[in-house]
């Protein structure tokens, strides 16, 4: 049979995993999910916010972003890993005491949107958001609907020269697969994640690390096959680094949620949890949107 044409199939445990749309289609299709909650009006002929105040969820507001006035730019595409990342976790720079991330909490402060330097020319990787202890820290890595599209790891050369720092040995190994073509991944960013690895750990030398990367799915994720893939890769490189200095691990952005909506404290959580279900959680078989502005879907 031919897979390509199979709507569906069952999984090794008797789910339905289904093929579905085409992976374009399926993206442009949960971006509209989102934008239409916003409002067909609010966004421009390219497909950005025209007011980037928008972007945001309630209790948030752009003065949380006077330090940093440049991430307002971010927020014109609402269902980008950047903005998602904005809205989750700017309050927590009030007060990080509370927060806890991939079981690791006594943060210090939490920093958006940071560059780190690996030590090798080019640009250096980014990072959403840091959390920071007097020992360890959090970094995140946030993806939106981004890895639904193809990528190419770019690995330039100057990683294959690299003495393996210590402890990070296997972060390295997977760079050089990456470049050398050994291995390949279809949803997950690895390169980049690899990147980030060996920066961290360059960067905070006595600091326990973990790179953590959190995602949006739609809340029907398991009954189709590409989000399934995504999270076996996922998977694949935590147990691949998992002797490193830096650790992996990973979440959705519901599940993170889910647990910050359990708690009384702080004050502000469980509105900010509501209103970022209210528009983020969305789910394939919706009622597609319709009237957005036709870049949007070709994106």
């Amino acid at each position: 049979m031919n897979t390509r044409n199979r709507e569906a199939e069952a999984g090794t445990d008797g789910t339905i995993v289904r093929h579905g749309p085409s992976l374009q289609r399926l993206a442009a299709l949960l971006t509209n999910h989102i934008r239409r909650r916003i409002g067909e009006r609010a966004f421009h002929f390219d497909g950005r916010l025209v007011d980037p105040g928008l972007g945001l969820v309630p209790p948030l507001d752009l003065s949380l972003f006077r330090d940093q006035p440049f991430l307002l730019d971010k927020l014109r595409q609402p269902e980008s890993g950047a903005a998602l990342a904005l809205n989750s976790f700017a309050l927590w720079r009030r007060d990080p005491t509370g927060l806890e991330l991939a079981g690791i909490s006594g943060f210090r402060e939490v920093l958006l949107n940071l560059r780190c330097p690996t030590g090798i020319r080019g640009t250096p990787p980014h990072l959403d958001v840091l959390a920071r202890g007097r020992r360890a820290l959090v970094a995140v890595s946030a993806r939106g609907l981004d890895y639904l599209s193809r990528h190419t790891a770019r690995v330039a050369p100057a990683y294959l020269e690299l003495e393996p720092p210590a402890g990070l040995g296997p972060w390295l190994d997977l760079l050089r697969d990456l470049a050398d073509r050994r291995m390949s991944y279809r949803f997950l960013n690895a390169a980049m994640l690899g990147k980030l690895a060996l920066a961290l750990g360059r960067t905070f030398p006595d600091h326990r690390i973990h790179l953590f990367q959190i995602f949006l799915e739609p809340r029907d994720a398991d009954a189709f096959e590409p989000f399934a893939r995504h999270r076996a890769e996922l998977t694949a490189l935590r147990e691949r680094v998992r002797e490193s200095r830096v650790s992996f691990s990973f979440d959705s952005f519901a599940s993170l949620w889910r647990g910050w909506a359990d708690r009384d404290e702080p004050p502000w959580l469980r509105e900010l949890v509501s209103q970022l279900e209210a528009r983020y959680d969305i789910a394939v078989a919706a009622r597609p949107a319709v009237g957005f502005p036709r870049a949007v879907a070709q994106r």
